[in-house]
């Protein structure tokens, strides 16, 4: 797979770039050493002898297929203060022949005498700054910096490229920043972000914990940060489970707690909306118009509905068909947020029926014997399926392969997403899955592990893997992701202005995160 894709690229840009100059191999111990600092791993790199110093009066050079925009240009100059401290010499030029590269692919040339970026689009072009940000060493004698010479090829092999975070009360503002830097300067193109009774609502504030929502301004600002350095935000309200905004294990309830008259919105156990209440919709419908608008009116809402276990057991839900309730619970909210111009997002799990042998080994919760494993014939295709699976649960049938599930979506012609968790060989698993089925893409999952040495391998593994590097090209040695993730994370510090020592590096304060401390 990876030499086809890099075959193609090489069919692509033959006829782009000049002929490097006739510079010496670096030695091998080179390409180690630059190549253990990229994440995620480029398709091809090769490096040369010298380096290219970039000061002030450097010059620097990006190609596009067209024009790039006035904006544009001036986001890629901002970038270079952002990344140094300086802008270089920056001069633009179309090449049309660049319009041969994959969607968000780019050349970086550098040599001794100067440093050229050609791109297939803007992206392609922020992509490989990107790249030289992390290639770059700081002057030994405060003359700027020093990027090795070299030559890369790169572009990625899925389109949606997407990590989920979770917003807790336990959240801050700095910790929920630099992770958002961190998904964009990994090349993720997507970011949804799940309020978990956190969300400022102005129409329902009742749905979040008292005196833990963030605030509008914190919260607004991350977004628009997420836009400006390139990813989408997508915001994540469930309209079936999960309505408590706490999880299980910790047994808080944002809602019932300060309001326990809204219980009849809810199932009886109050981890569920109840389907059958016409108030308990319109309230939803609002909540998700009102994250909507607030999140910019993205192309994608998430709408969750997973592990919705006590589905249907008021007494007004129980004598109906589950199945055709949760159908018709989807599509509404599916047919209200196209009116906004936006496609549905839902977890797969309640979709494929427990006990089913076809998905032996997989996450599927939904109820046995209610027909809930047929109702996908019924839901548009436009609804773009989740499949997440938290592990690997233990080893796979001989002759089957992992993410049957998506598969099965996309033959039934879903848009799908394989979201894994933190199990590496889960991980590198679904971004193989995704790219042999064709799948949409992939959306990494962090729930509450974004931080120490599991954070590392969600975001260091993830990114790699969706970005489609050879999984030979990267492991999980101390070298190769604890120090360079450490690098990065430092480097999403000094971004972010941070200074309170609570805040810095990749550990939080006591018990910020729950399962912090519990075995991998």
């Amino acid at each position: 797979m990876h030499m086809k894709m890099f075959f193609i690229f090489a069919l692509a840009t033959a006829a782009i770039s000049p002929a490097f100059p006739a510079e010496k191999a670096a030695p091998e111990n080179v390409r180690a050493i630059m190549d253990e600092r990229l994440a995620p791993k480029p398709v091809k790199t090769e490096y040369f002898e010298g380096a290219f110093n970039l000061s002030k009066s450097s010059k620097v050079s990006v190609e596009t297929p067209a024009p790039l925009a006035e904006a544009q240009r001036q986001t890629v100059i901002r970038t270079f203060k952002a990344y140094w401290g300086f802008a270089p010499s920056v001069s633009f030029a179309e090449n049309p022949e660049l319009s041969k590269m994959k969607p968000e692919g780019y050349g970086l040339e550098v040599s001794v005498g100067g440093m050229k970026i050609s791109a297939r689009d803007f992206d392609g072009a922020r992509h490989a700054l990107k790249t030289a940000r992390q290639l770059a060493e700081t002057g030994r004698d405060g003359d700027g910096y020093y990027i090795q010479a070299c030559k890369i090829s790169d572009f990625p092999a899925l389109a949606f490229r997407a990590v989920h975070l979770c917003i807790y009360p336990e959240t801050t503002p700095a910790e929920l920043e630099k992770r958002v830097r961190l998904a964009a300067y990994y090349k993720f193109n997507y970011v949804v972000l799940e309020p978990w009774g956190t969300f400022p609502f102005e129409s329902h504030p009742e749905l979040s914990f008292f005196n833990k929502a963030f605030s509008r301004s914190e919260l607004r600002r991350i977004v628009d940060l997420a836009y400006s350095l390139g990813i989408t935000p997508i915001p994540q309200l469930t309209v079936l489970g999960h309505a408590s905004g706490g999880t299980n294990e910790g047994g808080k309830h944002a809602i019932l707690t300060r309001n326990p008259k809204m219980a009849e919105l809810l199932e009886p156990h109050g981890w569920s909306w109840c389907m059958s209440n016409p108030r308990a919709v319109k309230l939803l419908e609002e909540a998700v118009a009102e994250m909507h608008e607030f999140f910019g009116n993205p192309p994608f809402f998430h709408i969750g509905c997973d592990e919705a276990y006590d589905m249907a057991t008021c007494y007004k839900c129980r004598s109906r068909p589950v199945g055709k309730l949760l159908a018709s619970h989807i599509i509404h909210f599916r047919d209200f947020l196209k009116k906004r111009g936006a496609r549905a997002i839902m977890w797969h799990d309640m979709l494929v029926e427990e006990g089913d042998p076809r998905w032996d080994k997989c996450t599927a919760n939904g109820h046995a014997g209610t027909g809930m494993g047929e109702i996908y014939k019924e839901l548009p295709k436009d609804i773009v399926i989740a499949d997440w699976e938290y592990d690997e649960r233990g080893p796979l049938p001989e002759g089957k392969k992992p993410y049957p599930t998506s598969a099965f979506f996309k033959e039934n012609g879903f848009d799908t997403l394989c979201c894994p968790y933190y199990k590496v060989s889960n991980i590198k698993n679904a971004a193989a899955a995704a790219r042999e089925n064709s799948l949409f893409g992939m959306m990494a999952t962090t729930w509450s592990r974004t931080m120490g040495s599991t954070g590392r391998v969600l975001f260091y593994t993830s990114a790699n893997a969706a970005w489609g590097s050879d999984p030979s090209k990267y492991s999980n040695s101390w070298k190769d992701y604890r120090c360079n993730y450490n690098t990065h994370m430092r480097t999403m510090d000094i971004d972010s202005g941070i200074e309170k020592y609570e805040d810095l590096g990749t550990t939080p304060n006591v018990g910020v995160v729950r399962h912090l401390n519990q075995p991998l």
